[in-house]
């Protein structure tokens, strides 16, 4: 509503009109608010999921790189000795046969806690022995 014309015949908005604009723009502000925090727990979730990847790669990369032989392709289940790495990330692998003869499956997990729960990340891989190719 439009205030009576005064005097001088200019007309104003009545305090209610001003009041009523300010809780609509306020209201709209912290909805902004709550956008920009969820944007950036997202944000830092995906990074911790980009970190974990990339100590899973690191990881799965030395060994497909290691010897058949390596110890640390032994059947069973490793430890990273530099647990926890970045302070959170925690680094294994499982060393099992694989489905064809002279072949090992690897499987690397990095787990991490991202928002009260636990998250990780699994690569898997066969690698096989170079010395049983038989031309």
């Amino acid at each position: 509503m439009r205030g009576e014309a005064n005097i001088e015949g200019t007309r104003g908005f009545t305090l209610v009109e001003v009041l009523l604009a300010m809780c609509i723009v306020c209201i709209g502000l912290l909805a902004i608010g709550g956008m920009q925090l969820s944007a950036i727990q997202a944000n830092q979730s995906a990074r911790k999921t980009t970190q974990a990847n990339d100590w899973a790669t690191l990881t799965m990369e030395r060994l497909i790189n290691a010897s058949y032989d390596d110890k640390e392709l032994d059947l069973g289940e490793h430890q990273d000795p530099d647990n926890p790495r970045g302070k959170i990330f925690n680094v294994s692998w499982t060393i099992s046969e694989g489905p064809a003869v002279q072949t090992k499956k690897i499987q690397v997990e990095v787990v991490y806690p991202d928002r009260q729960t636990q998250k990780s990340v699994t690569l898997d891989f066969l690698k096989s022995n170079p010395d049983s190719y038989i031309p």
